[in-house]
């Protein structure tokens, strides 16, 4: 996995980039809206990147999350990650 990691360009990414993932403002408003809209929803998210949306509605009870992304490397990486994560941190 760490191959990956290293092609990223963190800066300049089409969809994933350091600066979005480190904005906490946006971060927040995602967390405050998202927990008011999906606790027992089925959820789709359409380009999930780092699936840190995906992993924001599953924290906030949502049923099902069904994650979408083009990007072939990004989802063989990221989605395993999705679920380690959500089943260690919430």
């Amino acid at each position: 996995m760490t191959d990956i990691l290293k092609e990223i360009d963190w800066y300049n990414h089409d969809g994933v980039n350091l600066s979005m993932i480190n904005d906490f403002m946006r971060n927040q408003f995602y967390d405050r809206v998202l927990s008011k809209h999906v606790t027992n929803q089925n959820c789709t998210d359409v380009g999930f990147g780092t699936g840190l949306l995906s992993m924001i509605a599953l924290k906030h009870g949502a049923t099902h999350v069904r994650a979408f992304e083009v990007d072939y490397h990004r989802y063989h990486h990221s989605n395993p990650n999705i679920s380690f994560l959500f089943w260690n941190l919430f």
